[in-house]
């Protein structure tokens, strides 16, 4: 059985709309498209730097979402 190669993520467009993006793995390349067929790879050290920056940025947004609902 072949693992898992593409996720499916829901998301929110520019309009605030329902939207859907697709993280999938090919040739040891992450790509993550977007519903308008556009897409970004990372390789080599560019996955580690983006694990790294999305996890801060999600550090950061929780921090920001708990000041606003404690305002």
């Amino acid at each position: 059985m072949e693992s898992k190669r593409e996720w499916l993520v829901r998301c929110t467009d520019n309009h605030d709309q329902p939207s859907v993006c697709s993280i999938a793995v090919s040739a040891g390349m992450v790509e993550i498209w977007d519903t308008n067929g556009h897409v970004i790879k990372l390789g080599g050290t560019e996955i580690a730097d983006f694990r790294t920056a999305f996890a801060e940025a999600a550090d950061r947004a929780a921090l920001d979402e708990g000041m606003l609902q404690s305002s």
